[in-house]
């Protein structure tokens, strides 16, 4: 996942603007399809399973309180409707990004790290 490396544009935002935006969301829609497959691969009563899936419920909420375009974005793979208006709120996503970043460090933490039971 590459964040902008830029503080979100006011609107109204140019063309590249809303389309470097537009990557930026569908990035974490990828990365939340790609967490809800792996979590789809573990036993559900395995605590591996219980903590992505709280991981994945939190991240959801966060991402989708700035950007709440995430909940209309088709599926990976199908095209993006030419009447598409895209949604974020500045401040907030300018707020929201590190969390958003910090949550990626977190999971890659929840994946690499050896349980303790095994």
């Amino acid at each position: 996942m590459r964040l902008a490396t830029t503080a979100p544009p006011e609107p109204p935002i140019t063309q590249d603007e809303g389309m470097s935006m537009l990557i930026e969301q569908m990035q974490l829609r990828d990365l939340i399809d790609e967490v809800r497959s792996f979590l789809d691969r573990l036993p559900k009563e395995s605590e591996a399973h219980k903590q992505i899936e709280f991981w994945l419920t939190a991240f959801v909420e966060l991402a989708e309180t700035a950007t709440p375009l995430l909940r209309k974005l088709p599926p990976k793979g199908h095209d993006i409707p030419a009447d598409l208006e895209l949604a974020f709120a500045p401040k907030l996503l300018a707020k929201t990004r590190p969390k958003i970043v910090l949550a990626g460090v977190d999971l890659i933490r929840l994946l690499t790290t050896p349980n303790p039971a095994t």
